[in-house]
């Protein structure tokens, strides 16, 4: 099922991230998953959340650059060729990712994978076909 992704732009300085996270954190929202990739100026924190909406409307309060992206999470188990199954599925049905991390998964010996792709609904669709939802 297909769940909204929010990714922050930020500075990259010292302290900046943990401004950003306790700003989260003080308005009691859980982020479910959390990645951070930086390029020379800024930095990229992608971020899955209990309650997405306010948060959205939290960051733009602070004048925070964000956008929405659809992804798809999927459970896999902690296994050998467990990922590699949802990317050759990908792959086998002409969808294209874009970028992939991992998420907390409360199921035991599980991981989610958190995937973005050219075409999000479609790719669902497609995964959700192949049993791998």
């Amino acid at each position: 099922m297909l769940q909204k992704q929010i990714t922050i732009f930020i500075e990259n300085r010292s302290g900046r991230l943990s401004e950003v996270l306790s700003a989260i954190a003080a308005e009691n929202i859980n982020l479910t998953a959390l990645s951070l990739a930086d390029t020379a100026t800024f930095g990229l924190l992608r971020i899955l959340a209990d309650d997405v909406d306010n948060v959205a409307g939290l960051l733009k309060k602070h004048n925070l650059a964000l956008s929405e992206t659809q992804v798809i999470p999927v459970t896999v188990k902690n296994e050998p060729g467990a990922v590699a199954a949802v990317t050759a599925a990908l792959t086998e049905g002409g969808f294209s990712i874009e970028y992939m991390y991992t998420a907390m998964n409360e199921q035991p010996c599980a991981a989610t994978l958190v995937i973005c792709t050219d075409r999000p609904a479609e790719a669902d669709a497609y995964l959700a076909e192949k049993g791998l939802l």
